[in-house]
């Protein structure tokens, strides 16, 4: 009884580690996702300011 109560603590502590891990990875992953949308949407942003824009010397770079 006692080696199946190690053996459940042991599982159990795995797999908090392992659900810390996979929750710290999908947190890093979204955040990163958020700011690469930010990114395009200030390049949206930048465009359609330019759009109509003729002076190219500002707008071609």
């Amino acid at each position: 009884m006692k080696v199946n109560e190690e053996t459940w603590a042991k599982f159990k502590d795995g797999v908090r580690t392992f659900n810390r891990n996979k929750n710290a990875y999908y947190k890093d992953l979204k955040k990163e996702q958020y700011t690469n949308l930010q990114k395009k949407l200030d390049l949206i942003k930048i465009a359609e300011d330019n759009k109509d824009s003729e002076d190219t010397a500002v707008t071609t770079p």
